[in-house]
Parts: C-alpha cells; sequence; structure tokens
C-alpha cells in the first residue's frame, strides 16, 4: 500500500474540505430552522384567523354583558372644604 507525509498543501486542502461540510451543515440547520419557524407562524395565523371569524358567533349568542359602574372617585375635596393640615 502506498503512504506518503501529508504536506502542507495536503492539509490545506483537508481543512477547506472540513470547512465547506461545517458550511453546508450550519445552512441545513439555519434552513430547518427557518421552516419551522415560518411553519410557527403560520399556525399562529391560521389560530388567530379562526378566532376572529369565530368572534361574532361567540358574541352573538352570548347574553349581554351588564354595565360596570363608573370607577371614578368623586371629588370630595371641593365639597368637604380645606384639607386638614399635614403633620410634620
Amino acid at each position: 500500500m502506498y503512504h506518503r507525509v501529508p504536506q502542507g498543501t495536503d492539509l490545506a486542502l483537508a481543512r477547506i474540505f472540513a470547512h465547506t461540510a461545517a458550511l453546508a451543515i450550519e445552512r441545513h440547520h439555519n434552513e430547518r430552522a427557518r421552516r419551522d419557524a415560518e411553519a410557527e407562524a403560520k399556525a399562529a395565523r391560521d389560530e388567530l384567523a379562526q378566532a376572529v371569524r369565530a368572534e361574532p358567533e361567540l358574541r352573538s349568542g352570548a347574553p349581554p354583558r351588564p354595565r360596570r359602574p363608573s370607577c371614578r372617585i368623586p371629588n370630595t375635596a371641593d365639597s368637604a372644604g380645606p384639607a386638614p393640615p399635614r403633620p410634620g
């Protein structure tokens, strides 16, 4: 069997092949992640569209909501006179 000691050019060529393979693997992972993200986004858009389409039907079958009382606090400072002095 023939064997020779690798020269500098042989090692450089091996580095180039290894680097090219690493780039191909990285690109493959990026493409897979992009496809997965796009599929997840499409599923979310489809679910949102379904909810938007169902909302009018759900509202039409629901009883009307009671009116909530106002959360405003009446201004009692005007009617009660001046505020008492603060200690301190």
